[in-house]
């Protein structure tokens, strides 16, 4: 059976790095919600700083539609983001309308800080991870996950004991 999963979290926690290596594992898919706001521009009217509420369900329609061909020809597909919003991650849920999973991945701020350092994309500066942490901080959704002490790998397994 197929199913989807949203790992959301603020920047610097690990959710590309996890969701790849979950993908791989259980012979899935794995969609940026972060790539496909680049990539098809849906970044560019902010709200506060974020991107904006509306350019974030625009993502989730184009990601929507990406993952249904793919879960036509069987794999379950991994989805990862930020998911500021409660009511994005609902229309997620809506639009796809099939089973899934929602993992939420928390750290410390000094932790975040640590990793955004060491991007190779280049750090997103301490007081985008510090809005970003508390906007994401508003609300846990699904499985909790803290990476604080934990690796990739550790956090993948994590995930798989749920999906099991």
């Amino acid at each position: 059976m197929v199913y989807y999963v949203i790992i959301r979290g603020p920047v610097g926690v690990g959710k590309s790095v996890v969701a790849k290596s979950l993908a791989k594992q259980i012979e899935g898919v794995h969609i940026s919600i972060d790539r496909i706001l680049e990539e098809e521009n849906f970044e560019d009217s902010g709200e506060d700083g974020f991107i904006s509420h509306k350019g974030f369900l625009k993502a989730n329609e184009f990601a929507a539609n990406l993952a249904k061909e793919h879960m036509k020809n069987g794999k379950s597909v991994i989805f990862d983001g930020s998911f500021y919003w409660k009511s994005q991650i609902d229309s997620l849920i809506e639009i796809m309308d099939t089973r899934h999973y929602v993992f939420t991945l928390k750290a410390d701020f000094d932790i975040l800080v640590g990793r955004d350092d060491k991007r190779e994309s280049g750090s997103v500066g301490k007081e985008a991870l510090r809005e970003g942490l508390s906007k994401i901080s508003s609300f846990y959704d699904g499985f909790v996950i803290n990476t604080n002490k934990k690796n990739s790998a550790e956090v993948v397994g994590e995930i798989l004991f749920h999906l099991k």
